[in-house]
C-alpha cells in the first residue's frame, strides 16, 4: 500500500509490504494503522524542529539571540540527538555543513520571521552550540538555527524505525528526494532530468539503503531556475550552478547533510564521505561522476 501527506514542506510518500503472518501476534496490526504511526513520527520531527513552527524547539534556542545570559536549554531528546550529529558533520566536514545559517536564509528574504534577531548576530555556526547533561545545549554565541538540511532525513529515518519495529520488512519512505529503502529486495531508482520536459533515467536497484539528493536547481512553473536555499556557510554565498548532490548511506539523516557538504566542497572522494561509510556523487546535466570518476550518461536530478 501507498500514502502520500503533506509534511516538512514536501510531499511524503510511504510504502510498505508486509504479510500478517510474519508480524508478532502482538503486533498484528491493519496497514493503515502502522502508516499512520510512521506519518507521527514525521509529524513529531516537523513541530520539535521546525524554524516556522513558533513553539519548536529550534524557534526557542534562536529566541535567545535576543537575550543578554543565555540560559541552558533542555530539548527534547530527538532534537538534541540532531543538533549534536550537525555540530559532529561540521567538525569532519571542517564547517561544509552548517545548520547555524539562519541568519543568512533571513538576509536573503527565505526566512522573514527571523528578521528581527538578524541584527544581533556577531558570528554564527552550530559550533556555539555546548551540549550538556539531560538533553540541554547552552548557547554561547548568538546562532539563528535551520534544520532544513538535516531533520528531513531525520524524520525518513523515524519512520522507517517505527515501520520496523511493527514488524515491517519491506518499505520505501520518500521525502521529495530524501529516501531510505528497507528490505533487502532491491528497488529501483529513476533520476529526473530538468529541463524544457521531464527525462526519467535508471539510476539502477538498491536496497537496505538511504539516498538523498540536493540541488539548486528548481522548477518554477514551466521553467527551470537557480534558487539560494542551498548556502557555502563559509563564504555566505549561495551555491549555484547545474549540477545534482547525491549521497547514498546507512541513514537517510547522513545522506541529507552530506548532500549539503558535498554541495560547498564540490569532492565526492572527501574523507568524511568514506568515514561514514557513504558513497557521493556529482550529477551534471550529461553525466555523473563518482568515487572513483567513472561516468553514467546522461543521468541529472534525482526523482525517487
Amino acid at each position: 500500500m501507498i500514502r502520500c501527506k503533506p509534511l516538512l514542506g514536501t510531499f511524503i510518500e510511504i510504502q510498505i509490504d508486509f504479510e500478517h503472518d510474519q508480524i508478532p501476534d502482538k503486533k498484528k496490526l491493519n496497514q493503515e494503522y502502522v502508516v499512520a504511526a510512521a506519518f507521527r513520527e514525521i509529524e513529531r520531527v516537523d513541530y520539535l524542529m521546525s524554524v516556522f513552527e513558533p513553539r519548536s524547539d529550534i524557534s526557542i534556542i534562536n529566541q535567545t539571540v535576543s537575550l543578554f545570559r543565555k540560559p541552558s536549554l533542555e530539548i527534547h531528546p530527538w532534537t538534541y540527538e540532531v543538533l549534536k550529529t550537525a555540530k559532529y558533520l561540521h567538525e569532519i566536514t571542517n564547517g561544509s555543513f552548517d545548520c547555524g545559517v539562519g541568519h543568512v536564509l533571513s538576509r536573503w528574504g527565505l526566512r522573514p520571521h527571523m528578521a528581527e534577531f538578524s541584527n544581533l548576530l556577531s558570528s554564527y555556526s552550530i559550533a556555539n552550540i555546548e551540549f550538556e547533561e539531560n538533553h540541554s545545549i547552552r548557547v554561547h554565541h548568538p546562532v539563528l538555527l535551520d534544520l532544513g538540511g538535516i531533520a528531513k532525513g531525520y524524520a525518513v529515518d523515524r519512520a522507517v524505525n517505527i515501520l520496523k519495529s511493527y514488524g515491517v520488512e519491506k518499505a520505501i519512505v520518500n521525502a521529495g528526494g530524501d529516501l531510505r529503502i528497507l528490505g533487502s529486495v532491491p528497488r529501483k531508482i529513476l533520476l529526473r532530468q530538468l529541463g524544457k520536459k521531464t527525462e526519467f533515467i535508471d539510476f539502477g536497484k538498491l536496497a537496505n539503503i538511504a539516498i538523498a539528493s540536493s540541488s539548486s536547481l528548481i522548477r518554477d512553473e514551466s521553467a527551470v531556475v537557480q534558487s539560494n536555499h542551498l548556502i557555502n556557510p563559509h563564504q555566505q554565498i549561495p551555491v549555484i550552478g547545474e549540477k545534482v548532490f547525491t549521497v547514498t548511506a546507512n541513514s537517510c539523516m547522513l545522506a541529507d547533510a552530506l548532500t549539503k557538504a558535498l554541495a560547498v566542497d564540490q569532492n565526492p572522494s572527501a574523507n568524511y564521505f568514506e568515514m561514514l561509510d557513504a558513497k557521493a556523487y556529482l550529477t551534471f546535466m550529461t553525466d555523473v561522476v563518482g568515487k572513483t570518476g567513472e561516468s553514467l550518461q546522461r543521468r541529472s536530478n534525482i526523482f525517487f
